[in-house]
C-alpha cells in the first residue's frame, strides 16, 4: 500500500504543480492586463498620449510631490524620470486610482516580491515612490495607444532593461530622455529563468539573474501587453517577433520609430555586513 501510494504521489504532484503555475500564468497575465488597462484610461484623457509621452510641463503637474531623486543624466528633467520609472509612474494619481490595490502589481508567480508588495499595502494611496522590490511588472516607453502593435507591458524578468541592448541609444531632448534603436540593432533582449542558475554558473552571472528572475516563470517564459490591450504568454520567439512588428512602426505620438527602452523593476542583491557588525 505505502509502494502505490508512492507511485501516485510521483505522478500526481507534477500534474499539480504543473496545474498550479498554469493558473498563475493566468493570474500573472490579468494582472498586467488591469495595468494595461490603466495606462490605456490615462491615454484616453491625455490625448492618447502615455505619460511619457506628455511634454515635460504636463509632467510636472501629474508628478508633482512624487519623490524618485534627480535622473543620472542632468539634461533630463526629473519629471520626465518620474514619468518614465515603475516606481513613480505607478504613483501617478489617475494611475493610481485604477489600482484596486498594489498587489495588482505584484505576480503570484514573483515569490520574492510578496513581502516588499505587502508592505507596501498598508499605504499604498499615499505613497510617493513605490519599494521596486514589490513589482513584478515592466512598462516598455515604446508603447504608443496611437501604434496599436507596440509592446508597453513586460514581466521583469527580461534580461536586459532594453527591447534591443546592443543596438539601442540614449538621447535627451528639450529635458525628455529617449532609447531609441540604431540602424542595425541586433538580437533582443529575452526571458530569463531561476532554471539558469546552478552550481556552475558564475557568481557574476548568478547574482545578476537572481535580481530579475521570478520563481514560477523559467527561461523563454514570460508575460506580454501591446498597446491594443492585448495580453500573451510569451515565450522569446514570441517576444523577438513582437519586437520587430514593434520596430516596423512609424509615427503615433512619436517621431521616427517607437522607442525601445524598459522600465524594469529588480530585486537588488543583499548587502552583507561587514565581518565583526
Amino acid at each position: 500500500m505505502i509502494a502505490i501510494i508512492g507511485i501516485l504521489a510521483a505522478i500526481l504532484l507534477p500534474v499539480l504543480a504543473k496545474a498550479k503555475n498554469k493558473a498563475g500564468r493566468m493570474k500573472c497575465a490579468g494582472n498586467l492586463r488591469q495595468v494595461t488597462i490603466a495606462l490605456q484610461g490615462f491615454a484616453n484623457d491625455n490625448n492618447s498620449r502615455f505619460p511619457w509621452h506628455c511634454t515635460v510641463e504636463e509632467q510636472q503637474q501629474f508628478t508633482r510631490g512624487l519623490a524618485g531623486g534627480r535622473p543620472l543624466d542632468q539634461r533630463q528633467d526629473p519629471a520626465n524620470w518620474r514619468a518614465r520609472q515603475v516606481i513613480t509612474l505607478f504613483c501617478i494619481p489617475s494611475l493610481r486610482g485604477e489600482f484596486n490595490s498594489v498587489d495588482m502589481l505584484l505576480s503570484p508567480l514573483d515569490a520574492e516580491a510578496k513581502e516588499p508588495n505587502d508592505k507596501m499595502s498598508f499605504d499604498f494611496n499615499s505613497l510617493k515612490q513605490l519599494d521596486m522590490r514589490g513589482l513584478s511588472y515592466s512598462i516598455c516607453h515604446g508603447g504608443d495607444q496611437l501604434s496599436p502593435s507596440t509592446i508597453l507591458g513586460l514581466t521583469r524578468n527580461t534580461e536586459h532593461p532594453c527591447l534591443k541592448p546592443n543596438g539601442s541609444r540614449w538621447v535627451v531632448a528639450r529635458g525628455k530622455g529617449y532609447i531609441k534603436a540604431l540602424g542595425n540593432p541586433g538580437v533582443t533582449t529575452r526571458f530569463v529563468g531561476p532554471d539558469e542558475i546552478n552550481e556552475t554558473t558564475p557568481a557574476q552571472i548568478a547574482q545578476r539573474f537572481s535580481m530579475i528572475t521570478m520563481t514560477g516563470l523559467m527561461n523563454s517564459q514570460g508575460q506580454m501587453s501591446k498597446a491594443d490591450g492585448s495580453v500573451e504568454q510569451a515565450s522569446d520567439g514570441d517576444l523577438d517577433e513582437a519586437t520587430a512588428a514593434h520596430l516596423k512602426v512609424s509615427g503615433g505620438s512619436v517621431d521616427g520609430q517607437p522607442e525601445t527602452g524598459i522600465s524594469r523593476p529588480i530585486q537588488p542583491p543583499t548587502i552583507a555586513p561587514p565581518p565583526g557588525n
